[in-house]
């Protein structure tokens, strides 16, 4: 009984890591490709989106990009202080920031040796 509980006290601190690091987390997702073929990877993962030859050692690198909304905050429409003639349009108060969009991204970088997947390198600030 004590074997398990230490074994899901383990399991739980380990998720628990994995929730607090999204690098690793995408680098736990990846890491069942360790050891497998360079045609299991690309079955896996598709065709990557970019590789080089260095040496006896191939790098392929995966790329995720989405982008992301980050809300501004609320102006109004109507007459404001300070209007041209009191006329009707589109206002910001103090403080106003306007909504922003950013671009997160992900690459992960397979070395594959001899047909091999060696590692995986992750890198970025949409992982996980």
């Amino acid at each position: 009984m004590r074997k398990w509980r230490a074994l899901a006290a383990l399991g739980l601190t380990l998720g628990l890591a994995a929730c607090g690091d999204p690098l690793a987390a995408e680098r736990a997702r990846l890491q069942p490709l360790i050891g497998q073929s360079e045609q299991v990877l690309i079955a896996n993962l598709g065709v990557p989106s970019r590789s080089i030859q260095s040496g006896d050692v191939t790098y392929l690198a995966y790329i995720r990009q989405r982008p992301v909304l980050i809300p501004g905050t609320p102006g109004f429409y109507g007459p404001g202080w300070g209007a041209p003639w009191g006329m009707p349009g589109w206002y910001a108060p103090p403080g106003y920031f306007p909504p922003q969009v950013i671009v997160q991204h992900c690459e992960a970088t397979f070395a594959v040796t001899k047909g091999i997947v060696d590692s995986v390198a992750v890198r970025g600030n949409g992982c996980g």
